[in-house]
Parts: structure tokens; C-alpha cells; sequence
């Protein structure tokens, strides 16, 4: 069989698209995705702002600064559809997150910002890439302000400036409120990074091989601390550092897992397929994910979507004193209730703080009619701990429950 493949005339053009037409495409795109979150659309603003100051200065033609604003105008446009449906979720969750005390370091002050930039240099960068970023800002200050031997071009200007812009929004939303959570800061990395390139080729720093050298030390010794953990594991439960963040050499350290597929055995045991639980505490170990995780590996699908429902956290430290009323009020519809007495968790997570009245509630439910209980499980390896295990009165529990009950 054979196919006709038509070709162009001899004289004739195809259309192809230009180099700026595929970069104003880009740049649609990039607006569109940028403006589908409220950090990205925060710090992407200023940026396009500081992108049309500098493209006046070039003296761009008129249709070329019609053609970017459109651009810009019409990516946030395709993130508009988005913003209509969720803009008062997307705030309220923004300024709930803001004023997250759990990875707080205080409230804004000089002493609080002093602390971040220490857990930014410590945890986010991490050491010897500090080290690196300190002698490249070295190099700049002494070359570039003080002995004037090498200038920016305006590339170069405008990249800083860019960058700068997209950092400041973020940082200064961060060190106005009470969150201090790094992981918030991650996005702010990437036009840092680009920055520190730009300084360093300016002062000549790539261009030269101790620098190089000094370089690939420091990172060979901060990949040493980052896997450290790997090669000499901890037997003991270990804390990752700070209340916003985690030390280099603590980042891949083992924690504690409990095995709750004696909990799976005690529902079935009393026909629960699909138990409603309860649970007051909280830990790594002891979460909803945690809980239910013995009913993903035996293959079923626990979510509110298969007719589970998602574990009851009855309590968190950020609701201020425990409300005893409400608290029994809410347990009154479980099957399953759950705490560990003795549990402490991760203090720099402020998991103390939900885990102190644990004994207290397992005391209250023992004494409730509506439960029995407990059965008492031991749960960990680094740190053998007690979780008590309480059933609605009513089920038809197997005997070894029976008697484990009792």
C-alpha cells in the first residue's frame, strides 16, 4: 500500500511560530500555574511588576508591552475559574496556617527572627551550603562595593531584582505571623538559589578551582551529615531538632512505627469491618493514617468513599484546655476509642502538649458504662508504650476479647 505525503509548493512558506511567540505562550502558562496558589501568586506579582519596569527601560515598542501585559492578563485569567470557586477557603486556610502555633518560635520580634534565620541557616540550607552562600556574599561585598573591580550587567540586575522580589513576599509573610514552618520556605529556595549562581559567576567564584575546590567540600560534608543517620541508625528514639524544622544529621534518623494490625484483629473479632474510631493523643505513631493503615495492607480501601470513616481526633493543644463535656459528648458515636497513656511524642512538635491528658480520658472512659475496657496493647520498639483499646458496650466480641477485657 503506499501513501501520498503532500509537501509545500516550491516557493511557499510555512508558518512557524517566532521565538517570542513561544515565549509569551510560556509565560501565559507560567502566570496560569503560578496564580492556582496563594504563595505562587504572592510572589509572583512583584516579579512581573519589576519584569515591566525593566522592560520600559529597554524601550520596548508599544506592542511589545501590550503583548506581555496581555500575557500576564491572560494566565491569571485561566487561573481565575479556580479563584472564583475556592478564594474564601483558600484564605481562610492561609491565614489559619499563619497563625499555626505548633512550629511557632514566638511572636514577631527582633529575638524571634533571630531564631528563624538560625533554623533557616541550620535546617533549611543546612551548614555547608551556608558556609558556601557566606563566602560568595564575602567575595561580592569585597569585589563588587567595596574594591568596585566588576560590575552587574543588566541581565544580571534584573535576574537579582526578580529574584528578590519573589523571596521577599514569602519571608515577609513568614517572620509577620507566628508559623515558622520551613517546609513553607521550600518555593523561596529556588529563586535564592538562581541568585547565589548570579553572584557567583559575577565575582568570578566558578572560575576558579579552589574555589571550586572549597565547594565541593563543603557539599561532600553536608551530604555526610544528611546520611549519617543511614549509616549508623539510632536505637533510641531521637528528636529532630527544632520546633519549625530538623538538623542536617537528624533528618533521616529512624522513628518509632507502632504495628496496629492488633487493632484490625480486635475490630474483626467483633464484626467491625469498618469500625468508627476514636482517639485522643498524638504522635507520629498515632494519627488517622497510622490507625487505619492495617486495613490498606489487607487490601481494603478505608475511606469515607467505601463507607469508612476517617478516625476522630477527639482533641489538639492548639483548642486550649480540654472541654471533658465535649470531648465525651463526641466519643458517644465510636466503637472504638483509643489513647496511650504514657505517650509523650515529639516535643519539638509540641505532640507533649496533645498527649498530657491522655491518662486522665483512659480513667474517664474506664469508668463510662457505655465502654468496656481496656485491652492493653504494647505498641514500639525504641520505646515500648501502653495504648489502651476501649469497645462500645453491645458488640458481639469473640471470648479471647471477652477475656482480654476483663
Amino acid at each position: 500500500m503506499t501513501h501520498r505525503i503532500s509537501l509545500p509548493e516550491s516557493g511557499t512558506t510555512t508558518a512557524k511560530p517566532s521565538g517570542d511567540d513561544i515565549s509569551l505562550g510560556g509565560f501565559v502558562l507560567c502566570c496560569a500555574r503560578a496564580g492556582l496558589a496563594v504563595p505562587r501568586a504572592l510572589r509572583f506579582s512583584p516579579v512581573l511588576l519589576i519584569t515591566l519596569f525593566f522592560a520600559r527601560r529597554r524601550q520596548l515598542s508599544s506592542s511589545a508591552t501590550i503583548s506581555f501585559i496581555k500575557a500576564g492578563a491572560l494566565g491569571f485569567i485561566l487561573a481565575a475559574p479556580w479563584w472564583l470557586k475556592n478564594l474564601g477557603p483558600a484564605l481562610s486556610y492561609a491565614k489559619f496556617a499563619r497563625e499555626q502555633p505548633r512550629n511557632s518560635l514566638g511572636t514577631p520580634s527582633f529575638i524571634t527572627w533571630g531564631k528563624w534565620f538560625y533554623t533557616v541557616v541550620l535546617s533549611l540550607i543546612g551548614p555547608g551550603v551556608s558556609i558556601l552562600i557566606a563566602l560568595v556574599i564575602v567575595l561580592v561585598v569585597r569585589k563588587i562595593l567595596v574594591k568596585k573591580e566588576v560590575s552587574f550587567n543588566p541581565v544580571q540586575r534584573t535576574v537579582l531584582l526578580a529574584c528578590l522580589f519573589a523571596l521577599l513576599p514569602l519571608v515577609a509573610l513568614q517572620l509577620s505571623g507566628t508559623n515558622h514552618l520551613l517546609r513553607y520556605l521550600c518555593p523561596a529556595v529556588i529563586p535564592f538559589a538562581i541568585a547565589v549562581g548570579v553572584l557567583s559567576d559575577a565575582t568570578g567564584w566558578i572560575r576558579s578551582r579552589a574555589a571550586m575546590a572549597a565547594s565541593g567540600t563543603l557539599a561532600v560534608a553536608q551530604l555526610l551529615m544528611i546520611i549519617s543517620p543511614v549509616v549508623f541508625p539510632n536505637r533510641q528514639p531521637v528528636d529532630p531538632g527544632f520546633y519549625n524544622g530538623g538538623l542536617p544529621w537528624r533528618i533521616m534518623v529512624r522513628f518509632d512505627q507502632w504495628d496496629w494490625k492488633p487493632l484490625r484483629n480486635i475490630a474483626q473479632s467483633c464484626s467491625l469491618e469498618k469500625p468508627k474510631i476514636a482517639f485522643l493523643g498524638m504522635g507520629r505513631p498515632l494519627n488517622p493514617p497510622q490507625l487505619l493503615y492495617p486495613w490498606f495492607v489487607a487490601g481494603s480501601s478505608p475511606s469515607e468513599r467505601n463507607g469508612f470513616d476517617e478516625p476522630l481526633w477527639l482533641w489538639r493543644f492548639e483548642q486550649g484546655p480540654v472541654n471533658w463535656q465535649k470531648v465525651m459528648s463526641l466519643v458517644g458515636d465510636s466503637e472504638v476509642v483509643i489513647t496511650a497513656p504514657g505517650f509523650e511524642g515529639q516535643a519539638t512538635d509540641r505532640q507533649d502538649f496533645d498527649n498530657r491528658d491522655n491518662r486522665e480520658f483512659a480513667e474517664r472512659i474506664s469508668r463510662d458504662p457505655r465502654f468496656r475496657g481496656p485491652i492493653r496493647l504494647k505498641m514500639g520498639r525504641f520505646e515500648p508504650v501502653e495504648v489502651d483499646v476501649f469497645l462500645k458496650n453491645g458488640l458481639a466480641c469473640s471470648p479471647e476479647v471477652q477475656q482480654a477485657m476483663r
